[in-house]
């Protein structure tokens, strides 16, 4: 059992202060007007009818007397004597009132203060405040079965379109994406790629920034790097990267865009160094994370089908030539890239998106799940 002592109200210090002060300006307010009156008293003469030595009767001062000159009635003078006990009992009890006053304070003080310990159970659940109730009404989670995580990717499949150079380009050389989102072709980079033209959903070239602003895809899937890795420093990559995410951010502003990094190399290749691939990718998920966009996210590629014993592109994922992916790499990626697109946030401007995924799970389990997408996502 624990105990807990209850905490006096917040604003009885205050008021203590203020009242003890209320008390001390009182009393040095009486104390200071009773020496000046006495003071005054002492240095005002007597009456000369009234001699000091001369003891009056109490009869005598009580008697008013009668002036025939004046013809008024005149009170009959009171001793400067007796006007000084007078004014010291004025004093004594102002002094007792202040006094009690005091007392009354202290023991209002002393009994907010009083410990009074309550017993509450050791395990006991702390009451959660209004706020934190809100917030775990609103979180809920629903189980997605298998088929159902299925149907969702397969809707992902359709909609994201792949940016990027020969490596990018296996994604639709496979049939793992719909030719027409297709959108790489060998020797393209991140330093020339508007050197190079694609085809729009009419089969006219354009620049890339053209045909991404015709379609309006909700997922853009970045991949390239391998051609800039010799020529560009790490800086000078990673700047002219995001400066191209800024140009599509500016035509496709509800799209979630993916960045890649650049895939390993076999350990026997001459092309270049695994060492150095690293260093670009963590330059890039740094560039990308200081970003601060919620719908660009950096995706590691690298480590879906690097080899973790020799650190570079295993064998089951190369084309042979050490540098290219060969066909199982890309359902890797796609299995890798899936949760990914779970957490991102369901693009704004594509309502008939979410009403895929939420058919094709409805499909899937073959009845109506409670779960929304943003549900899914964690928002």
């Amino acid at each position: 059992m624990e105990i807990r002592k209850s905490k006096p109200p917040k604003h009885t210090p205050e008021l203590l202060q203020k009242a003890k002060a209320a008390v001390q300006s009182a009393f040095f307010g009486i104390r200071d007007a009773i020496s000046a009156q006495r003071k005054k008293m002492q240095q005002k003469p007597l009456p000369k009818s009234e001699p000091e030595s001369k003891p009056v009767s109490s009869m005598a001062h009580k008697v008013s007397s009668w002036n025939p000159d004046e013809k008024s009635f005149v009170p009959h003078v009171v001793p400067a004597q007796r006007r000084r006990i007078r004014y010291d009992r004025i004093l004594l009890v102002a002094l007792l009132c202040c006094l009690i006053v005091f007392l009354c304070i202290y023991a209002f003080k002393c009994s907010t203060q009083s410990d009074k310990p309550q017993m509450l159970a050791a395990n006991a659940p702390v009451a959660a405040t209004e706020e934190a109730a809100e917030e775990a009404t609103v979180t809920t989670t629903t189980t997605l079965s298998p088929e159902q995580i299925q149907q969702r990717h397969t809707v992902y499949e359709k909609t994201i379109a792949v940016v990027g150079d020969s490596i990018a380009s296996g994604f639709e050389l496979y049939d793992f994406i719909p030719a027409e989102n297709g959108l790489a072709k060998g020797c393209v980079a991140i330093r020339n790629i508007h050197d190079f033209t694609f085809e729009d959903e009419n089969g006219v070239e354009k620049d890339i920034i053209d045909v991404l602003q015709e379609k309006q895809p909700p997922y853009i899937y970045m991949s390239m790097g391998m051609n800039d890795i010799n020529l560009l420093s790490a800086d000078e990559y990673t700047q002219q990267y995001t400066t191209e995410i800024g140009k599509i951010q500016a035509v496709c502003p509800d799209s979630d865009i993916i960045v890649a990094g650049i895939t390993p190399i076999t350990p026997s290749s001459t092309f270049s160094s695994n060492t150095t691939i690293q260093q670009y990718n963590a330059a890039l998920e740094q560039a990308i994370t200081q970003l601060g966009k919620e719908n660009v996210a950096y995706f590691d590629a690298f480590s879906i089908v690097v080899d973790p014993a020799t650190g570079g592109l295993a064998d089951q994922y190369s084309a042979g030539d050490g540098v290219h992916l060969g066909t199982a790499s890309y359902p890797a990626l796609l299995e890798a890239l899936y949760p990914l697109l779970d957490q991102m946030p369901v693009p704004p401007g594509f309502p008939e998106l979410e009403q895929q995924i939420l058919s094709a799970e409805t499909t899937a389990s073959g009845e109506t799940t409670t779960e929304t997408l943003s549900d899914a996502r964690g928002n």
